[in-house]
């Protein structure tokens, strides 16, 4: 393999990442493929470096193919709807039998070939895709080309070592979004239903409705008696305890990554405006006696959602797709089974989403959709809770 292309190939590389702020998303295990994304002027990208030997036309059209193929993907997966793609290949010779310069598939993605071509017209300039990106332009000089082999490999390590500190800078940046608390409360609600639990279970069994009714679940002739406080207490109550561990496994995990993404303060208010709105649209729409803390994890979905809506890229880079993908899973079984309380899940959703909006990420200006946010809230809450008190007194 020649060291000058992987020079070139690493270079590249780094400018983008460097300059443009692009950053890989995916490196192939031979390091020879990597994808990049970033934005320049607004328009998203999706670059792809290729460093290739290929003999045949067919083959470098094929792995083009499949490169495009693999560009939508990622756009799915990012929530890339208006990415464009650039392909980039680097390689030391074009394809013996290529005789005309690369064409793209789709208007939204081109593909460029850097090769020694001898003149033939074939190949693309550095130059062609900095055009096409927009970006700082794409340099490869004499100085370059007049470097000895082992020279070569030194600036590719040199350039290496730059692009994946650079990814490391970024990485942290991310990471810097979940660092703003440590999962204290989760930890203590999780002790506290559990102590809980065994409270149920000892006064009678948590299966039983009546000492359900007795110890705070949500009870609508109750709540219509002036029993408010059931609003409150029903999320600490659990039915059985495959339901505890089912909700004490979703916090777990759901509040633990909300609480670090919020702090500890906004994820107390987040969790308990999500459980009592929760409640209140249960007490709104079932009749039934309920319980459970799942009204406010669903809350720390939205919570989540919310994080999705102010930062995207941050969401579908990190969370995204696995958060939508555990919240369709719990919506979908939630219509299937009849047991199950959609009005509290539902409610939850969106009493966290409010909450969300209401107190907003850390470091974020106070701003006036916030107040919004509050009296929005209130004004459901009070609502659902009116529509409660019509249908069952």
């Amino acid at each position: 393999m020649s060291k000058r292309e992987t020079h070139q190939f690493w270079k590249f590389t780094e400018q983008l990442m460097e300059e443009e702020s692009f950053r890989l998303i995916d490196v192939g295990p031979d390091r020879k493929r990597i994808w990049l994304q970033g934005d320049v002027n607004g328009q998203p990208w999706v670059v792809r470096m290729a460093r290739v030997e290929y003999e045949r036309l067919e083959r470098l059209e094929e792995d083009r193919r499949e490169a495009e193929k693999s560009f939508h993907g990622w756009k799915r997966r990012l929530a890339l709807r208006k990415a464009k793609f650039a392909n980039v290949y680097i390689t030391s010779y074009p394809p013996a039998d290529m005789e005309a310069p690369m064409e793209s598939g789709e208007h939204e993605a081109y593909s460029f070939l850097f090769a020694d071509d001898n003149g033939r017209g074939i190949a693309d300039p550095p130059s062609a895709v900095s055009t096409y990106l927009k970006t700082n332009e794409w340099i490869w000089g004499e100085l370059e080309e007049e470097l000895d082999p082992e020279e070569h490999e030194q600036r590719a390590s040199f350039y290496r070592r730059q692009a994946e500190n650079k990814q490391r800078e970024l990485e942290q940046q991310d990471m810097s979004f979940f660092s703003s608390g440590k999962p204290i409360v989760t930890y203590t609600v999780l002790a506290l239903l559990a102590a809980i639990f065994l409270v149920l279970e000892r006064a009678g069994s948590s299966m039983n409705i009546n000492t359900l009714i007795e110890l705070g679940a949500k009870y609508n002739p109750g709540i219509v008696e002036g029993e408010w406080w059931r609003l409150v207490t029903a999320m600490f109550l659990h039915i059985g305890f495959l339901h505890l561990f089912m909700n004490s496994l979703a916090l777990f995990f759901i509040g633990g990554i909300t609480e670090r993404i919020y702090g500890t303060g906004r994820f107390i208010i987040i969790y308990f405006a999500a459980g009592v709105f929760a409640s209140t649209v249960s007490f709104a729409m079932n009749e039934q006696v309920s319980a459970g803390a799942s009204g406010a994890i669903f809350g720390c979905f939205g919570a989540l959602l919310y994080l999705g809506l102010a930062h995207q890229r941050l969401f579908f880079r990190t969370l995204g797709m696995n958060v939508l993908v555990i919240l369709g899973i719990n919506l979908a079984f939630g219509f299937t089974v009849q047991a199950v309380d959609n009005g509290a899940h539902i409610g939850g959703l969106i009493g966290g989403f409010i909450a969300s909006v209401f107190v907003h990420l850390p470091g974020h200006r106070w701003q006036f959709v916030r107040i919004g946010a509050f009296v929005m809230f209130i004004l459901a809450f009070a609502t659902f809770f009116a529509i409660g008190m019509y249908r069952w007194s």
